[in-house]
């Protein structure tokens, strides 16, 4: 301002501000102004976040020191004001096979039941001798990798739900959770060192294809699409730009058009990030059940207003579209290419293969790298075709299905 004193009004600032080809400010000033403009208003709930709390627990002993445990009683006909025989905390019949009560916790002089109800159930819950627990527990990590649980129907173990395709298989993963204390990294090393989850996808078998030909027993590895908040981390990933903090507060990644402002209802939500912050992993993601991501809602990501046991895969033109020319992909397939660039020799087979190897995790067989290096040598501009094969390993099936 000094230099020049007409900046000194708001009124002149926000107008050169605005003007692009004002060169009183520098585009790395004006950005960082328009970031810090958007930061300042989400401050004061950032920094209650960072507030210490102070919080007491106080524990209720029962008579005659503290009230006991409250009756409950079966309401006759369901009527609030008709109460009926009084009821003891128990479990399922249907499960445990009999009608006694639960143990409750007695309190300090083993005279009153306190108020452990919630206690004694989560503690059947997790129980070694409960084992209904550990099989479904199981069965949702098979369905994670597999994307088929031993038990189709991962919410019911009932009557009327499937029947396990490998009961055995499942007793023994419930047993094997149980024996490491409930380690369930444990059961996702189990899993992934199987030679079950090792089989390729692409097996030709005949007989097997006629008897199970939706692959139930698994005698070759099921080919499915990743999950929409895993296909965000790889792109993130591959561009070398996905922020590997862990921890921390949700993240409000940038969403396109604006969305983020025409649904807000108040200026305390989403309060977009366009640095790192907003590049984490896609767990961290904020999540409002009026304002999903588009990227993510595109790829079947569900939404927080329901609860869905299996999630369900579509194809839809907009997955495509969103791949080829959307927000996420135009942002990372640049650094991409340059990471490309970066990390290979100066020639173009390198180029290709080190394209190939961080998309696919594999090099180009000889015709991908005939055909994608001539593709290279025809380029009318030095990285031009380098950021469109970048752009085409992104949308190709190898990148979004795991086989």
């Amino acid at each position: 301002t000094f230099i020049n004193p007409n900046v000194r009004t708001e009124e002149k600032l926000a107008e050169i501000l605005a003007n692009p080809e004002d060169q009183t400010v520098s585009f790395g000033e004006r950005e960082e102004y328009r970031r810090l403009q958007r930061v300042v208003k989400f401050l004061p709930d950032q920094l209650r976040r960072l507030e210490p709390l102070a919080m007491t627990l106080r524990h209720s002993f029962g008579p005659p020191y503290e009230p006991g445990v409250p009756t409950s009683r079966v309401m006759i006909r369901g009527q609030w004001d008709n109460p009926g025989e009084v009821v003891q905390a128990g479990f399922p019949q249907a499960i445990v096979g009999h009608d006694r009560p639960a143990t409750i916790r007695l309190d300090t002089f083993k005279r009153w039941p306190t108020r452990g109800r919630r206690k004694a159930l989560a503690e059947w819950i997790a129980s070694a001798e409960n084992p209904l627990t550990a099989r479904v527990i199981v069965n949702r990590l098979w369905y994670r990798h597999f994307g088929r649980g031993i038990v189709a129907t991962t919410s019911d173990f009932g009557e009327s739900g499937a029947k396990a395709s490998h009961p055995e298989l499942l007793d023994y993963l419930a047993a094997s959770l149980i024996e490491s204390g409930w380690s369930l990294k444990t059961i996702h090393r189990l899993i992934c060192t199987s030679q079950t989850y090792q089989q390729a996808s692409q097996v030709r078998n005949p007989s097997a294809r006629r008897k199970d030909p939706e692959n139930r027993l698994i005698w070759h590895y099921p080919v499915r699409r990743l999950h929409a908040e895993v296909i965000r981390d790889r792109i993130l990933h591959v561009s070398g730009r996905l922020h590997q903090e862990f921890f921390g507060p949700p993240v409000f990644p940038p969403l396109p058009d604006s969305v983020d402002e025409k649904v807000k209802y108040n200026e305390s939500k989403w309060a977009t990030q366009e640095g790192p912050q907003g590049r984490k992993r896609s767990v961290y993601v904020y999540q409002q059940r009026t304002l999903n991501m588009p990227f993510l809602e595109v790829f079947d990501s569900p939404v927080c207003d329901e609860s869905r046991p299996i999630r369900r895969a579509s194809n839809t033109p907009l997955q495509a579209l969103a791949l080829l020319n959307g927000p996420l992909v135009n942002s990372e397939v640049g650094p991409f290419a340059d990471r490309v660039a970066a990390e290979a020799d100066d020639s173009i087979d390198s180029q290709v293969n080190r394209a190939f190897e961080i998309a696919l995790c594999r090099p180009p067989d000889r015709d991908e790298r005939l055909r994608f290096s001539q593709y290279l040598i025809d380029a009318d501009e030095p990285n031009g075709n380098l950021r469109s094969l970048c752009r085409i390993l992104l949308n190709c099936n190898e990148f979004l299905f795991l086989d």
